[in-house]
């Protein structure tokens, strides 16, 4: 079962107890000089996949901070409490655009790369994120070629999205997930031929076990996420005669 805790689009916010505040340089984004500390700014988000579909808005909230060794201190600024301080920018507004209060309006398929700038006293930073637009699909299918196996055999997976009328709706953005200590993928995951956007993915019986295999469309509210699971038995190898 996938955790939902707050994503931060931020290769890791806990910098300063991995050896020191250098937070720009370990994340991408550029430094502003400030009595010998650094800044770095990092895009927040309440949820965990920038994914949407065209007529979707979400607002995402921006952050800047650093740590001045000189004198112990931490500053940091927030886009909600100054959003003065951050300008925002769609590099494909076409697909989706941003409003100066960071709302992100979804308008058409695609990827559109967003990106914010903090503009600090002494310089600023910059971070980017890339937001997916998806098409609209009523219901996530997923079937599994049988739902018992043995240690070393395979089993397949089909998966893709639907419309209202169950038709498969291509590039509709459907992952999947699985216990990797009961389970591994074989080879590279393939379309079906016509168009249908579903695809197979094919696993290897790793150890005896009983779970689910679920497969989900991802969407920036998790109330809007839509997921299917099957459960899978492994069962033992046969023993050798």
């Amino acid at each position: 079962m996938r955790s939902r805790a707050v994503a931060v689009l931020v290769w890791g916010l806990g910098m300063a107890a991995l050896g020191g505040c250098d937070l720009a340089d370990a994340l991408g984004g550029g430094p502003e000089r400030q009595r010998g500390g650094r800044w770095s700014v990092y895009l927040v988000y309440d949820f965990v996949y920038s994914s949407l579909v065209p007529g979707d808005t979400v607002t995402i909230g921006a952050g800047a901070g650093g740590c001045d060794f000189a004198v112990l201190v931490c500053p940091s600024a927030s886009s909600a409490t100054e959003p003065e301080r951050f300008q925002w920018r769609s590099h494909n507004p076409a697909v989706a655009d941003v409003t100066p209060a960071g709302l992100v309006r979804a308008r058409a398929l695609g990827d559109a790369r967003l990106e914010v700038t903090f503009l600090g006293e002494h310089g600023g930073g910059t971070s980017s994120t890339v937001i997916t637009v998806l098409p609209p699909i009523s219901a996530v299918v997923l079937r599994l070629s049988r739902d018992t196996v043995r240690v070393g055999q395979l089993v397949t997976a089909t998966i893709g999205g639907v419309d209202a009328a169950g038709r498969g709706v291509p590039r509709a953005g459907v992952r999947y997930a699985y216990y990797p200590q009961m389970l591994e993928v074989v080879g590279t995951p393939a379309y079906e031929p016509g168009g249908t956007g579903f695809y197979t993915v094919t696993f290897l019986a790793l150890a005896p076990a009983a779970a689910d295999v679920r497969a989900f469309r991802p969407h920036a509210r998790y109330s809007q996420e839509l997921w299917a699971a099957e459960s899978l038995v492994v069962t033992p190898a046969a023993a050798a005669r």
